[in-house]
């Protein structure tokens, strides 16, 4: 059985958001051009080669390479990285001839849509895919304009995209999880409470002491006020 197309893409995709996280997280002082070229090149090559000995992802691959192109070149050179403007005076595309990448882009996903054959519905997946990692293109970032294009391909995708907003971005990561509303341990939650009486306790203890020794001392003066003035000891016996 064929690989999955977009499952054959797929590290192409992670690598490009992964590039993109790091310019937006610290201005892509983490990573240079040289390194960041040579790992797109390579992942191209690595998809391409692996294609050639799946006649049909083969097929497959090869309609939609071009377009993967195009969907990289935009993606860095519109990126926060700091070599995002180097990128874009030199892009993949130019190597094979391309100078209007953008708008091309648009112009095979139309085709696509045209077409009905077997096979269409995988390939729009890609562009569909491409689109919501943040694709603009020759589009000039019209919201409208990509918000048509997804709902256009969005019907001939469900079998390959899940379109749920609401489901979970890696389900596989929930699989052992238990998602239940657990309650909190019962030695946990005395614990603050604990700590709260014992402080009471200590003010207590201490207020009493204080009132005790108070007590004391004004007791002890009126004892001696009394013994000062008793007629018994002030007068001498016979």
């Amino acid at each position: 059985m064929s690989a999955s197309l977009i499952t054959h893409c797929e590290p192409l995709f992670q690598a490009v958001c992964r590039l993109n996280r790091i310019g937006r997280i610290n201005r892509g002082s983490a990573i240079e051009y040289a390194n960041a070229r040579a790992e797109i090149e390579e992942h191209f090559d690595v998809l391409a080669r692996t294609a050639r000995g799946d006649l049909s992802l083969g097929e497959q691959y090869r309609k939609v390479e071009l377009p993967l192109v195009f969907f990289v070149d935009s993606m860095i050179s519109e990126s926060a990285l700091p070599f995002a403007q180097k990128w874009n005076n030199n892009r993949l595309a130019f190597g094979r001839n391309e100078r209007s990448g953008d708008e091309k882009f648009f112009e095979l996903l139309d085709e696509t849509l045209q077409d009905k054959k077997e096979g269409a519905d995988e390939r729009l997946a890609i562009f569909y895919i491409c689109i919501g990692l943040g694709f603009t293109g020759g589009s000039g970032g019209q919201v409208e304009f990509l918000r048509k294009k997804m709902q256009e391909i969005a019907p001939r995708v469900k079998a390959y995209v899940d379109a749920d907003e609401s489901a979970f971005i890696t389900p596989a990561s929930y699989q052992s999880t238990n998602l239940s509303n657990l309650p909190m341990p019962m030695a946990a939650s005395l614990v603050p409470l604990l700590i709260v009486l014992a402080g009471l306790l200590l003010v207590v203890v201490a207020v009493n002491i204080y009132t005790f020794h108070s007590a004391s001392a004004e007791l002890n003066q009126s004892l001696d006020t009394i013994i000062a003035h008793d007629p018994a000891k002030a007068t001498p016996q016979p």
